[in-house]
């Protein structure tokens, strides 16, 4: 039998109190013993009774704590009970005989955003800029440089961008410095005077074409030729006008929706949305659906699907492969085994790829058209 009844009994430190602990309509009147305090901590012993039906009860015991406490915890036999702390009370359910321990905690704030560490990389250059902390959900605003350019270069601009513009930050990643070959004017010569209409110079080279609209892709990175397909084919723009920010990690959003633009953006047959997180106003709303209904990834939970979390390399190379149905499945631990194994078969990504590491943009781009562009 629970009878639930509540006390207010007020503290004397450094001495012990016997004060009457509840009386109920049956008449039970009993005393609890409470300790003085000692190293923010006290104890509350309710007496024994020989009573069968009162040595049943769990009443519940509100405390006053002492002043200054903004919370506590109640511990019995070495664990935590629950328990609710309000003013300067402590209220929890009880039993006949127990003892009680009651210590000074701190208040609970709710669950802190992550923050994410930016560093920068001379590249060459010298000298050190200090790492700047991003908030989640936050954007950062890039930075002029602070480092010597090496000799005979320049600052040109960082990897994600120029200095002034504002950059999405989903995990900690470091932003290089770009430099450029200085222009100068060797010693003894006078610059050239701007040429004026009728001066002609024959046989002027003409320069290609780059192979993409950005300056953080270089015509000689290894994935240019990715990052040109995927712009041509609508699976991904750059972060920016000029820039496409290879170095930048890709999420869970992002990578479902590069893979459903790249198989033609088909709609669900299945509408209904499970996911507390993903929003019908959400770019990657489509994507998820799909996603979903075709097995390319599920959600975090049974009501969360978590876009904002960022993908590894293990976790891209799976949702390729599963996209493509899964070739050559045979079941082998751990989850991404068959994608790794046919990821290296297919010469998508080499037998060294660090399965834990953060995939970025560079890389999403290069697995997906070595598996779907050639």
């Amino acid at each position: 039998m629970k009878k639930t009844c509540n006390l207010l009994l007020f503290l004397a430190l450094a001495m012990i109190l016997c004060l009457p602990a509840f009386a109920t309509d049956e008449g039970f009147d009993a005393g609890l013993v409470i300790s003085a305090v000692e190293n923010d901590s006290f104890t509350v012993a309710v007496p024994e009774s020989n009573n069968t039906i009162l040595a049943q009860m769990k009443p519940t015991l509100s405390i006053v704590c002492p002043n200054g406490w903004d919370a506590a915890t109640v511990t019995f036999g070495g664990e935590t009970i629950d328990s609710a702390f309000s003013g300067n009370q402590v209220t929890f359910t009880a039993e006949v005989g127990g003892t009680y321990t009651i210590s000074k905690a701190e208040p609970v704030h709710g669950e802190q955003p992550a923050t994410y560490t930016v560093n920068f990389d001379a590249n060459g250059g010298i000298g050190t800029m200090n790492d700047v902390t991003v908030t989640e959900g936050e954007k950062l605003t890039l930075p002029e440089c602070g480092f010597t350019a090496p000799e005979g270069k320049e600052f040109d601009r960082w990897a994600y961008g120029n200095p002034g513009e504002e950059i999405p930050v989903t995990g900690n990643i470091t932003v290089k410095a770009i430099w450029k070959v200085k222009e100068t004017t060797p010693a003894g010569q006078t610059p050239l005077s701007p040429l004026t209409p009728d001066v002609t110079i024959p046989n002027t080279p003409v320069l290609p074409e780059p192979k993409t609209p950005f300056d953080d892709v270089l015509d000689d990175a290894p994935y240019v030729d990715a990052v040109a397909w995927a712009v041509k084919n609508g699976i991904t723009t750059g972060t920016g006008a000029t820039t496409f920010s290879p170095d930048l990690t890709v999420t869970r959003a992002m990578a479902v929706t590069f893979l459903w633009r790249a198989m033609g953006e088909p709609k669900a047959v299945n509408r209904v949305n499970p996911f507390a997180d993903v929003k019908e106003t959400n770019y990657f709303y489509e994507a998820v659906l799909w996603a979903v209904e075709q097995g390319v990834t599920k959600g975090t939970s049974a009501t969360t699907f978590s876009p904002e979390l960022t993908c590894t390399n293990a976790h891209m190379l799976t949702f390729l492969y599963r996209t493509l149905g899964c070739p050559d499945a045979t079941g082998a631990e751990p989850w991404y085994a068959d994608a790794m194994n046919w990821a290296v078969a297919k010469k998508i990504a080499p037998a060294a790829t660090d399965t834990n590491a953060n995939c970025p943009r560079s890389s999403v781009v290069q697995f997906m058209y070595l598996a779907l562009g050639k």
